[in-house]
């Protein structure tokens, strides 16, 4: 069928729906249909971005380095941490570290309340991830943070930094959720499901 998205005002089922999307709207078009609207067209626009991903974000949280009820003093001093998992396990170079703390301070990777995706694309052996959950949330950039995830991605894997950036600020966001996560088991099970 060549029908991708359905609009509707009803809560009927389409036979047709099989291979297509359905979003309910009102019968008014409000601010807030226009979002979803925005949001589908956004999210499909980013599907051809990242085709076959390799693997998905709870088997990257599965095998990820914890670090769970600590705290950093400074932004540069969790970067500094994160970054040296990787390092230590010779998955990245010391140009890893430089790059997110040169991306960090031209533009900050904060986007919003709860949740801190850091990441390079500085080539590495292994796409990997080292998150942390904090004891209490820390301010970065005018948002409270509780977790931070930093990612490593090996040249094959570049493209799974857009999945990763839709899942965590989009498709799996949800701040109040993530402010209430506080050990490694609570977020798998926040965002450990395929």
């Amino acid at each position: 069928s060549d029908i991708e998205l359905i609009l509707t005002t009803t809560r009927k089922e389409f036979p047709t729906a099989e291979h297509a999307d359905v979003l309910r709207i009102s019968t008014f078009m409000d601010s807030t249909d226009l979002l979803r609207i925005q949001n589908y067209i956004s999210s499909k626009r980013m599907d051809h971005l990242y085709p076959n991903p390799s693997t998905t974000l709870p088997r990257l949280l599965k095998d990820a380095f914890w670090h769970e009820r600590g705290g950093f003093p400074s932004r540069f001093a969790a970067i500094e941490h994160l970054a040296q998992n990787f390092i230590r396990e010779g998955i990245v170079g010391d140009n890893f570290t430089a790059d997110i703390l040169r991306r960090e301070s031209i533009c900050s990777f904060a986007r919003c309340p709860g949740i801190l995706f850091l990441h390079s694309l500085v080539p590495a052996d292994e796409t990997r991830l080292s998150v942390a959950v904090l004891n209490h949330r820390m301010i970065w950039n005018r948002y409270k943070i509780r977790l931070i995830v930093m990612a490593s991605f090996t040249p094959e894997d570049a493209t799974l930094v857009f999945a990763l950036i839709r899942s965590f600020y989009t498709t799996r966001y949800d701040a109040e959720a993530i402010r209430l996560l506080r050990t490694k088991e609570d977020v798998m099970a926040y965002y450990g499901r395929e």
